[in-house]
């Protein structure tokens, strides 16, 4: 799970919307779902890779789909998805509307 959440962070740091962004546009966006499938062991001192696609969704979410894989064989270790929902930093109370600079990020980078 750390891998999935190492992931996210270096998504969001690719496309220049991290968890600080999110936090200083006045939001927080705890994970609300977690599903994981493991599908082959990773050992101690083997190297992964970690490859994070966001899904598309048209409510006030963030889905995340996660593929990890060991690098010596490339076999397909461990497969996820997170969701995320946007809380408001101030109140924290669940936005029911996608933010708008989150839509405009999602439009800027095709992501939509």
């Amino acid at each position: 799970i750390k891998y999935f959440e190492d992931g996210r962070e270096s998504f969001g740091q690719k496309y220049e919307m991290s968890y600080l962004d999110i936090y200083n546009r006045g939001f927080f966006t705890p994970i609300v779902h977690l599903d994981v499938s493991y599908l082959a062991p990773i050992y101690y001192g083997q190297q992964i890779k970690v490859t994070t696609y966001l899904k598309p969704c048209k409510a006030a979410k963030i889905l995340h789909r996660y593929e990890i894989y060991n690098e010596s064989d490339q076999v397909l270790c461990t497969r996820g998805e997170t969701v995320q929902v946007f809380l408001e930093r101030d109140n924290r109370t669940l936005s029911l509307n996608t933010p708008t600079f989150y839509s405009e990020w999602r439009k800027k980078w095709k992501l939509i």
